[in-house]
């Protein structure tokens, strides 16, 4: 729905506050009456201005997901010309940094958790147009890494690799906000369980670093022993064939 000029700040407080909301309460606990009374419009706003509270759910990872590789996208063309394990650092770093909440990320995190504790159709649907192009990215620099003797197959499993440890770090945070809310983030013998744990390492800057460098370091070198094997395998083929 086209928006008139005078409206679109309007538009851009309903989607900040539908942001807040769905991530404290959920996409099924959110109400249209609380996201307009914390973006101070009517309650006839949302439907205005999106059709329904499904369209300003969908409008809401629309913007998060552009936000996202906006940010990729700069920051790829300050990388132009480096290497391409400084490239993919540069990116787990961004990932991480979101999922955790750090910086001006806090509100992205929290409607993560919510999402991956109850997920939505609207969520895969957005997931599916919006990804897509980061995944091209990132598979293009995994390639660079891997050599030219890589097949698709082996770019693809490689990037699972990479991307499944920034996303478990999304799981386990998931998991730790929803106990806390639930049952104190503790086991029945008053222990912390492993999430709760992990948040704590989480729960500073220091912290989230130190993880980050931990999956860089991991990811690269587990990289780089998959292009050698790669480049022997090539050259093993080439010398049976000769």
């Amino acid at each position: 729905m086209a928006v008139r000029a005078d409206g679109e700040d309007t538009h851009e407080k309903l989607l900040v506050a539908a942001t807040q909301v769905f991530g404290e309460c959920g996409y099924s606990q959110a109400t249209v009456a609380e996201i307009c009374r914390i973006a101070g419009a009517n309650v006839a706003a949302v439907n205005y201005h999106f059709g329904s509270k499904e369209q300003l759910y969908r409008a809401v990872w629309r913007r998060t997901f552009e936000r996202a590789r906006s940010g990729i996208r700069a920051r790829e063309q300050d990388l132009e010309g480096a290497p391409p394990e400084h490239r993919l650092a540069e990116r787990i770093r961004g990932v991480i940094r979101r999922i955790a909440g750090r910086g001006e990320q806090p509100l992205f995190a929290r409607l993560l958790t919510r999402e991956l504790i109850q997920r939505t159709a609207i969520f895969e649907e957005v997931r599916r147009e919006t990804v897509q192009p980061m995944h091209r990215m990132m598979s293009g620099v995994i390639r660079d890494i891997l050599g030219e003797g890589a097949t698709d197959q082996q770019v693809l499993y490689a990037q699972m690799s990479v991307i499944n440890q920034c996303l478990g770090v999304g799981l386990q945070l998931a998991q730790c906000r929803f106990n806390a809310e639930n049952t104190g983030g503790t086991d029945a013998g008053g222990a912390l369980d492993p999430s709760q744990a992990l948040a704590q390492h989480l729960s500073d800057d220091d912290g989230v670093e130190a993880l980050i460098e931990h999956i860089v370091c991991f990811s690269i070198a587990g990289l780089h022993a998959t292009r050698d094997r790669i480049a022997a395998e090539r050259e093993a083929g080439g010398a049976a064939a000769s």
